[in-house]
């Protein structure tokens, strides 16, 4: 829930300035990309029945490849490194592949921070369910990159 809120102001569209199919389009209300999705088992088909809008979202499907790439159950590899893949794409996730959460670098823009914002926000959730049930959410301060 906590990347949901990050990812979209109203949790009812991905960022749709990467378009509608190719390596870098995103999907799902965790804006999960289509390279990401791939490592993850989601060729393009997949990625894009995930849908792009809150009408259009398959929201188990797309919590099961959230969960996945969260466990450390792909090639990606650890939670942190999914979470440098989610925030800076493969050239975040090559330089910071296996070296934790606390990373940051000129080649992984804003790693650190992102998983610092995902932790946070999850914190206050599991404080405060009612932030992730009842319509409330968390808010964190996050650089958008591009």
């Amino acid at each position: 829930m906590a990347m949901a809120m990050i990812e979209s102001d109203n949790m009812d569209k991905t960022d749709l300035t990467k378009g509608h199919s190719g390596g870098k389009a995103n999907w799902s209300p965790w804006n999960m990309n289509t390279d990401q999705l791939k490592a993850l088992g989601c060729d393009e088909t997949c990625a894009q029945s995930l849908g792009q809008h809150d009408g259009s979202y398959d929201i188990p499907k797309a919590t099961g490849y959230l969960l996945k790439g969260l466990r450390g159950q792909s090639t990606i590899g650890t939670a942190c490194d999914f979470l440098h893949f989610h925030r800076d794409g493969s050239t975040g996730w090559n330089a910071g592949k296996g070296k934790g959460c606390e990373f940051s670098s000129s080649s992984c823009k804003g790693c650190r921070e992102y998983a610092q914002a995902v932790a946070d926000g999850a914190s206050q959730i599991l404080k405060n369910p009612d932030y992730g049930t009842k319509g409330y959410r968390v808010c964190e301060k996050v650089p958008h990159i591009r």
